[in-house]
């Protein structure tokens, strides 16, 4: 579950996804190099005094990840954000002259399909199923309702169980 946290947060082009794909349920998924389309939305300023690329960099990005089973090869579509951060891990620069070096990141906005943040049961209810499944396809652009939905599929859950909504005291 760590490994997508950290991903959603921010990935690098050549990360692995470390989703299942919603077809197949392996851990298959690949980025497509040739679907890959990037858009810098601040690409008029470069050239400007003031222009700092951490600042100011801001990318749209496309792809396709195509699933590598070959029982499946089924392709999942992504479309986000990104923009530019400064490589901290070298040594102070190397040397005093030198230039920071610069890496792209991302930030995934919608996966179509949506994927799982976690495994649904075979045996859920449609009804509970198709909530969790809402609030998968919502959370990269708003976790609160996505939360909502995880909300109301555990009182579905509650419901189909009878369980009762408040504690009955004898």
């Amino acid at each position: 579950m760590t490994e997508i946290f950290t991903f959603i947060k921010g990935f690098q082009k050549n990360d692995s996804l470390p989703f299942l794909c919603p077809f197949c349920k392996k851990n298959s998924l690949l980025l497509d190099d040739d679907t890959w389309q990037e858009h810098d939305k601040s690409a008029l300023h470069h050239c400007e005094e003031w222009f700092d690329p951490c600042n100011h960099v801001e990318y749209l990005y496309t792809a396709l990840y195509k699933c590598s089973n070959k029982n499946c090869r089924q392709c999942v579509i992504s479309s986000g954000t990104g923009g530019v951060d400064i490589d901290y891990s070298q040594e102070e620069y190397a040397d005093a002259g030198s230039q920071p070096a610069y890496y792209s990141y991302y930030q995934p906005k919608i996966f179509i399909p949506p994927l799982s943040f976690f495994i649904v049961p075979e045996k859920t209810p449609s009804e509970i199923k198709a909530l969790l499944e809402l609030s998968f396809s919502i959370v990269l652009q708003s976790p609160a309702s996505a939360v909502n939905c995880l909300r109301s599929s555990l009182e579905k859950l509650l419901d189909i169980y009878s369980i009762p909504k408040k504690k009955i005291t004898s």
